[in-house]
């Protein structure tokens, strides 16, 4: 059975979120472990680690991040998983000598809970050095590849929207350190059926009046 790590964040700052729990999450939180029996509930306002999300998927809101792979990085790298809106932010700090790795992986997969939203557009961003040579951090998103070096931020879409991203996470150091990066995610609608037919409707009536039309114009002509 798989464990699941549960969050509930609220916005302290721009970039700083703290994990509360309401009466009703607490006692849906309280029913999940019940449940599972081995539930990772989170630690008052402490920050998880790559270890935490080693041990079970993190879920934000109808956002489940799932570990799939790391190479030479610490357990106790930190991990903020964030929300603002319809972008969902995923976060990793590396920790003390861990910042000066020639080179390091982290694969893990995202995955929209809420069949009414896929992910459209993906970005990248990296926190290196002052002095940093050449730091790259390249990070594929599917079939998106992104790019951050020394500290860019990069952005692309999600071609096609999926409800399922894998992403992997790739470093290369040329001599100087990386401090963190964030993945961030931005989901979007998907149109309702009727909406698709409707639309697909009225184009198919306008193509039908513009023929009748040049019809009609090269009759009278």
């Amino acid at each position: 059975m798989n464990n699941f790590l549960c969050l509930s964040l609220i916005p302290l700052g721009k970039k700083s979120f703290k994990t509360i729990a309401s009466s009703s999450l607490a006692l849906g939180m309280a029913t999940v472990a019940s449940l599972a029996g081995s539930t990772l509930l989170a630690p008052g306002a402490q920050a998880l680690t790559l270890w935490d999300f080693k041990q079970a998927p993190i879920i934000l809101g109808d956002k489940q991040f799932t570990y799939i792979f790391s190479d030479n990085i610490d357990d106790g790298a930190t991990i903020d998983v964030s929300s603002s809106g319809q972008d969902y932010i995923f976060s990793l700090d590396l920790l003390g000598a861990n910042r000066n790795v020639a080179a390091f992986k982290l694969d893990y997969d995202v995955q929209v809970l809420d069949p009414k939203y896929v992910i459209a557009e993906v970005d990248l961003d990296s926190t290196v050095n002052s002095f940093a040579p050449n730091e790259v951090l390249t990070t594929d998103f599917n079939a998106t590849q992104l790019v951050s070096t020394n500290g860019s931020a990069d952005i692309g879409g999600i071609v096609p929207r999926s409800a399922v991203v894998a992403v992997r996470n790739d470093y290369v150091s040329n001599g100087g350190t990386i401090f963190s990066f964030q993945n961030s995610f931005h989901q979007v609608e998907v149109p309702e059926p009727l909406t698709i037919l409707g639309t697909g409707i009225a184009l198919g009536f306008g193509g039908l009046f513009k023929s009748k039309s040049s019809k009609k114009q090269s009759a009278e002509a």
